[in-house]
């Protein structure tokens, strides 16, 4: 993959509210990634960069994108597939709080939403019609690297 989004991030032992307070005063973002068959296992991240790479508008916001996640000081998960399962964002600032990513098997199907975008103008709309779009997404069942944008 030549667009590859990569995460780095750091193995945690710390959790609870205090730990995580702590974390945010560093310049650190608490994440957890888990998975079928995958322990959970508690992460840190770096705020700044993370913000920067999950801000409102970027590609890799969508829904399950699928991500490589280096944990630099954990050697059994120094690559691993992952996708972003849920962010949690201060309800004012929008700033990054958590990050839920959930590992995934690269032979393996999942099923995941995915976002319909609607092209060009329907005829009924150009006789004077009313367009209701009621439906914003629908559930495939693929392997996560054919997990289409929309």
């Amino acid at each position: 993959m030549s667009d590859e989004i990569i995460i780095h991030a750091n193995h945690r032992e710390a959790t609870g509210k205090s730990a995580v307070k702590k974390m945010h005063q560093q310049g650190q973002l608490p994440a957890v990634v888990y998975g079928h068959n995958f322990e959970a296992v508690h992460l840190s991240l770096d705020s700044a960069v993370t913000n920067k790479m999950f801000r409102i508008g970027s590609e890799v916001v969508e829904d399950y994108k699928l991500c490589k996640l280096i944990v630099d000081d954990k050697p059994d998960m120094q690559e691993t597939m992952v996708i972003v399962k849920d962010i949690q964002r201060h309800p004012i600032t929008d700033i990054v709080l958590h990050i839920d990513f959930f590992a995934v098997r690269m032979d393996e199907a999942i099923v995941a939403p995915v976002h319909i975008r609607l092209h060009g103008k329907p005829e009924g709309v150009k006789l004077g019609g009313i367009l209701r779009h009621i439906l914003r997404e629908v559930e495939v069942k693929s392997l996560p690297a054919d997990i289409p944008g929309h």
